[in-house]
């Protein structure tokens, strides 16, 4: 029975795209792990796609349900989110967290659109055009 414990772990651990330990899904899983009063349906819904795939799937929107509840949880944790735009408007349009900061890295190589994206879901987040001032010195491409 121990063996199977460990054979879910490990698919639980190597299941995300990005299984860097700072991730928004690596930490939700952690935080599921460690605190069972809060991932509880997370980590159910996980060991039913293990053990029963056709009942995961039959409860699938409800097993959706409990992974977006422990991820919005976890982003409400966070006090600096770094993502793409688009993940940025996804959290936005479902989680309706609120942030008033946004730094996009090399958003000089984004296209225009791209950066439309975090600007029409938080307008009030700050803008700063003057990027040198405010991050400190920066080295000038010739």
């Amino acid at each position: 029975m121990e063996d199977f414990h460990h054979a879910i772990q490990d698919r639980f651990n190597e299941s995300s795209a990005c299984r860097g330990p700072t991730t928004l899904s690596e930490h939700a899983k952690r935080l599921a792990r460690e605190n069972h009063a809060e991932g509880n349906n997370y980590l159910d819904a996980y060991r039913q796609k293990i053990t029963d795939p056709e009942a995961f799937i039959l409860n699938r929107v409800d097993n959706e349900q409990h992974a977006r509840e422990l991820l919005i949880h976890v982003a409400s944790l966070t006090s600096v989110l770094c993502c793409t735009p688009v993940t940025f408007g996804q959290i936005k349009n479902h989680t309706g967290l609120e942030y008033n900061f946004i730094v996009l890295d090399e958003a000089a190589r984004m296209p225009e659109s791209l950066f439309l994206v975090p600007m029409a879901k938080c307008p009030e987040a700050l803008v700063r055009k003057d990027w040198q001032s405010f991050f400190g010195p920066q080295r000038k491409l010739v």
